[in-house]
């Protein structure tokens, strides 16, 4: 632990968490939030100001300036190029508080987890996990969360029988902050893929 983190936890304040994803574009973002809204699916209220995305880098607090972790994602960034993926079907995380999710389809998968190693790869030793790197490097699932909690076997049956299947091309990654603990994740800076400037 960093000696300014550690004088932040003894005074009792909040140390900034950060977190990458990859957002959607408009369109499918509203095809997303109408399967929500007609299910009745949550989100955490924390999430929401994101909306739909694909994780990258689980929650973590860097142990360095905010201009070190810009320059290790350009660096990530500048070694990808953007790439097709396809979402389709439905799934769920774990038995008592399910998280429901649309999959990533098999084929695409290996593009965005390069991504993701790429990313946690130039992150390393300069972040303090927060116990969600578990879901890291072989054990990450890309996917995307569009609600939390267990639906009824009813509810759980209609979005089995959904047709989602959506197709994008993946061309950057966001960096989003937490100010406070409770607080929203708030946008801080985009990366291209292969962007050099």
């Amino acid at each position: 632990m960093t000696v300014a983190r550690a004088e932040s936890k003894e005074r009792g304040l909040y140390s900034p968490s950060y977190i990458v994803v990859s957002v959607f574009p408009p369109e499918i973002n509203r095809r997303i939030e109408e399967i929500r809204n007609k299910y009745n699916l949550r989100i955490p209220a924390k999430i929401k100001p994101v909306g739909p995305h694909l994780t990258l880098k689980s929650p973590f607090n860097p142990t360095v300036p905010f201009e070190g972790l810009v320059q290790k994602l350009n660096e990530a960034a500048d070694r990808a190029t953007a790439f097709p993926i396809e979402l389709s079907g439905i799934n769920r995380f774990g038995r008592k508080r399910s998280l429901v999710y649309i999959s990533v389809t098999d084929s695409t998968s290996p593009h965005i987890a390069d991504l993701h190693r790429n990313i946690v790869g130039v992150l390393s030793g300069m972040t303090e996990d927060r116990g969600s790197n578990k879901f890291e490097l072989g054990s990450f699932t890309p996917h995307v969360t569009i609600g939390e909690g267990k639906p009824s076997e009813d509810v759980w049956e209609k979005l089995l029988k959904e047709g989602i299947n959506f197709q994008l091309t993946l061309n950057s990654f966001s960096l989003y902050y937490a100010p406070r603990v409770d607080g929203p994740w708030i946008l801080r800076k985009v990366f291209m893929l292969g962007d050099t400037g």
